[in-house]
């Protein structure tokens, strides 16, 4: 159900064209209705719900009592395309939510307020797998760069991180701090973004970047920290520095993080952080309320990008809510998409089979008694040149296009999904209905939705670890898994037709092949030089005699 049949079915109609009617230009149903509730009177959208509120026998209602009132209805995350009717026309509005996944990234900043601790990882593992962020960039996560190694986000791998050193070296607490993650089937299209030394000042200026490439396409994402105490007026030179290194005219570029300026109260500081961007082009999409009724959380990008607006969400992690923004992209043209074609051996037991069948069909007694008249050398490219002939027949090469499967994360159970909905629809209720009693609702059953997720996280490293057949293999995936050692950068990343290869069986599988097709071409070589060779040497006898 989308926001709009949510407003429809427990407001009416009427309020719903109102929003529509009040704001045309609007882009989608959440952000008509944030411009419409802030230029109407309270008491008068109070007098429109609590009306409809009273409908509580319709049989399409679907409202649930909590403590005497009605709950909003159940409410799951819809991103299809915003549409409305007008005189039996259906009618699209152009905005993200009409982008298919493969046209757009989508970005999201949370300040996790230390990532060690109990629950976070798994929450946010919960929330990538829901939202299907590209992206998760976090800041105060509180670690040290030798502790933000070991802690993986499954299906996720970290791009790069900024930590702070601590004051003494037995604190194991370093505060503050940045990090971007990306999905891990994107890993090599991001590559760290170098920023200067000079720049980077702790408490005042933490970030760290990267660079997104999908066909032409160049996104620079950057994830930044300012402690609330620091100097605004270091922050924006920093800033400034940042902008006139890294703003390039075909690159977009994504600003996020938790830069402690309020937007929404608009005191001097922010006026100050408002005239830089507009210098750049920039703008802040984020709009509404991030961390109680202030907005210290932005996402920045270019003003040309029109109908982006970032979304809050109302999973709220820490005292600060989380924010997305989806980021258009191209499809890499047909061309690009013919090159990331890869090359690929089959090897199945019919191939097998067929190796077996040629070797054995093959005249080995004549393969012999010529070997036999050869020297050395001759006699091994012969029996090589015969393999390899063979070898080529039954296990043939051929082209196909990764594909890069979602791997969904086993232990989310529809008791947990269930959970999240819950919450996001008591903390909807809180947002127009300020009640103590709710909150304190809301923040029980968070507590126990996190005791949750890391219990049935625990259970099922548990149960596989005990029902598994090879429980030491299993052991030290689920080490690795835990601790992000599988995430680390390999040794060796060959690119080979337009395509990074960093995965170790793929590249030995590439070096085998490599190895396989240079001996043919050798073989052919030597062959030819030898004929070469032996004509020449006839020549030069014809010659003489």
């Amino acid at each position: 159900m989308t926001t709009e049949e949510l407003y429809t079915l427990q407001y009416g109609q009427e309020l719903v064209n109102n929003v529509w009617n009040s704001n045309k230009e609007a882009c989608n149903f959440e952000y008509a209705l944030e411009k419409y509730m802030n230029n109407q009177k309270t008491p008068h959208l109070n007098e429109h719900i609590e009306t409809n509120n009273n409908i509580t026998h319709h049989p399409n209602n679907t409202t649930h009592p909590v403590n005497g009132k009605h709950s909003t209805p159940e409410y799951k995350e819809n991103h299809e395309d915003t549409t409305i009717t007008q005189n039996q026309t259906k009618i699209t509005r152009p905005c993200m939510n009409n982008l298919q996944e493969s046209d757009k990234i989508r970005i999201f900043h949370q300040n996790i307020q230390s990532l060690s601790k109990e629950g976070k990882i798994p929450k946010l593992e919960l929330s990538g797998n829901q939202q299907n962020f590209d992206f998760i960039c976090l800041t105060e996560h509180w670690q040290k760069k030798e502790n933000i190694e070991k802690l993986a986000i499954e299906n996720y791998s970290l791009i790069d991180s900024y930590c702070r050193i601590p004051k003494k070296q037995t604190n194991n607490i370093a505060y503050g701090g940045a990090a971007i993650y990306c999905k891990n089937e994107i890993r090599n299209k991001c590559s760290v973004i170098q920023i200067e030394k000079e720049i980077l000042h702790p408490k005042t200026f933490e970030c760290i970047g990267t660079k997104f490439t999908s066909g032409k396409d160049k996104v620079n994402i950057f994830c930044v920290y300012k402690n609330p105490t620091s100097s605004t007026k270091t922050f924006l030179k920093s800033l400034c520095a940042l902008l006139e290194k890294q703003t390039h005219q075909n690159q977009k570029i994504v600003i996020c993080g938790d830069i402690n300026i309020d937007f929404i109260g608009k005191e001097d500081d922010y006026y100050q952080l408002t005239d830089v961007l507009e210098s750049y082009s920039l703008e802040n999409k984020v709009t509404e309320s991030t961390r109680r009724s202030s907005g210290l959380d932005y996402i920045i990008t270019s003003k040309e990008e029109r109908n982006t607006y970032a979304k809050v969400t109302e999973d709220q992690m820490t005292d600060h809510h989380g924010q997305y923004i989806d980021i258009a992209i191209k499809k890499p043209n047909r061309t690009q998409r013919i090159q990331e074609k890869k090359t690929i051996r089959i090897y199945k037991e019919e191939n097998h089979n067929k190796m077996t069948e040629l070797l054995y069909q093959h005249n080995w007694k004549d393969t012999i008694t010529q070997i036999e008249k050869e020297d050395t050398e001759t006699a091994t490219k012969t029996f090589v040149t015969i393999l390899l002939e063979y070898f080529n027949k039954a296990y043939p090469t051929k082209k196909i296009t990764p594909k890069h499967k979602k791997k969904n994360i086993e232990w989310i159970t529809d008791e947990i999904i269930q959970q999240g909905i819950e919450l996001r629809e008591i903390h909807r209720a809180i947002k127009y209905d300020n009640e103590t009693q709710l909150e304190e609702i809301y923040k029980d059953l968070k507590q126990k939705h996190y005791k949750t997720i890391t219990t049935r996280k625990r259970e099922y490293i548990q149960t596989k670890l005990k029902n598994s057949k090879n429980k030491n293999k299993n052991m030290w995936e689920s080490f690795h898994s835990l601790t992000g050692k599988n995430k680390l950068e390999p040794d060796i990343i060959i690119k080979h037709e337009n395509e990074l290869i960093r995965h170790p069986k793929k590249l030995t599988e590439l070096f085998a092949e490599y190895f396989i097709q240079s001996t043919i071409e050798k073989i052919e070589q030597s062959w030819i030089h030898k004929k070469e060779y032996e004509t020449q040497q006839l020549q030069q006898q014809q010659q003489t005699q």
